[in-house]
This record gives structure tokens, C-alpha cells and sequence, in this order.
């Protein structure tokens, strides 16, 4: 189950608006996917109005790597290439932690097929 995080800094994906991404405290990266169905994840009623509580779609948590940041995430931002270099299943986020430790990521987006 995923443990409750404090949300620090974040940002969408240059290319799909439905792609969010948030860097946390712990020096996690979350990723949502909003596109999911709604059934994947658990659902709250509020004054009888019904509300889909969302879960990350990801996490960089269990990335046990000593590249990994582990410190608090202070800024992200997604890099945007030049339109010929874009390829629209790919693309990258930088993230920066309060070490100065900078990480950038190649998000490639799979598709059924």
C-alpha cells in the first residue's frame, strides 16, 4: 500500500496533460496517470457526491540505487526537446533534491498493442 507522502514540488508532461508528476519529502518521485480507470483505484463519498481517490501509478521509492535522490525533491520540470528530436511515447524529467543532486528521467510511455 502506498505510505502517505508530503508533496514538495511537481509537474505535467510536456506532451500528454494526463501525466503528473510530483517530488516528495523522502526524495520519492510519484507518477499519475489520470487516463486509468477509475475502478483501479479506491472511490470516497463526500455530502453523497462520489470521489475516485487516486493511488500513483508509480513511485521511485522502491528505486534502491545510489543514483536515486535521497533528500528532499525541490524542483522538477519536464525538458522539452525540439519538435524533430520529439518522440511522442518518450520524453524527460529533471529532477533537483536539496543536495544538488540533479536526475533526469526518460519517461517512454507503453501502450497495449
Amino acid at each position: 500500500w502506498y505510505q502517505r507522502r508530503v508533496r514538495v514540488t511537481g509537474c505535467v508532461s510536456p506532451y500528454n496533460p494526463t501525466l503528473i508528476f510530483v517530488g516528495c519529502e523522502d526524495g520519492s518521485i510519484s507518477v499519475w496517470d489520470l487516463n486509468e480507470p477509475g475502478n483501479l483505484h479506491s472511490s470516497a463519498q463526500v455530502n453523497n457526491l462520489a470521489f475516485t481517490v487516486r493511488s500513483p501509478t508509480y513511485n521511485t521509492s522502491s528505486v534502491q540505487v545510489a543514483e536515486a535522490h535521497h533528500s528532499k525533491i525541490t524542483h522538477m520540470d519536464a525538458v522539452r526537446l525540439d519538435q524533430e528530436l520529439q518522440v511522442a511515447a518518450s520524453f524527460q524529467i529533471a529532477s533537483l533534491d536539496e543536495s544538488g543532486i540533479l536526475i533526469v528521467w526518460v519517461v517512454i510511455s507503453v501502450t497495449d498493442a
